[in-house]
């Protein structure tokens, strides 16, 4: 597979998991595991990134989540 077509797959994968979050397993959790059997090391770079955006993106959610329970 590509990298181009890789990052399409990543994308609609996001659009997927968006969809179902918290219903199974978190995509982010799903590509670690492609990860660490990927033998493809532009695969691996594309899904690393895409692994570290997911738990950027998870940080903030939590944050913000947080934030706004502890306001008066």
């Amino acid at each position: 597979m590509e990298v181009g077509l890789v990052s399409a797959a990543l994308a609609f994968a996001r659009t997927e998991a968006s969809a179902m979050r918290g219903k199974t397993k978190e995509l982010w959790e799903q590509f670690c595991e492609q990860a660490a059997v990927e033998q493809d090391p532009e695969k691996l770079v594309q899904l690393a990134k895409e692994i570290n955006r997911m738990l950027e993106e998870k940080e903030t959610r939590l944050k913000q989540r947080d934030e706004e329970r502890t306001k008066p």
